[in-house]
């Protein structure tokens, strides 16, 4: 089964929130610190939740779960709305520095 990785910045950081929406045992997440270069995180006027934007020399902080199969990005795209939103692959860059794809 292939995996995929999946880079958070909003609510999703939460281990225990993403563990309810994959469908994991809290103990099988593990996440670990990563930024996207060359985007922030903003905050979306008049709601609960933030955005990501592009913008030049920033970097969205966020963490980065590295394992995740198909069925489970489905269950994340579910929960993000997926009318309103898509995965995409992105590089991110991990806590030691490695570049990675991942889906944002």
């Amino acid at each position: 089964m292939a995996r995929r990785a999946l880079f958070f910045f909003g609510s999703l950081r939460d281990e225990t929130l993403l563990s309810c929406v994959l469908g994991r045992a809290p103990e099988a997440v593990s996440l670990e610190a990563a930024v996207l270069p060359g985007h922030e995180v903003r905050a979306v006027a008049g709601e609960g939740f933030p955005c990501i934007v592009a913008r030049e020399g920033a970097e969205a902080p966020g963490a980065l779960l590295r394992d995740a199969t198909a069925a489970e990005a489905a269950r994340v795209a579910f929960f993000e709305d997926e009318a309103e939103f898509a995965l995409a692959p992105m590089t991110v860059r991990a806590a030691g520095g490695e570049a990675q794809e991942a889906l944002v």
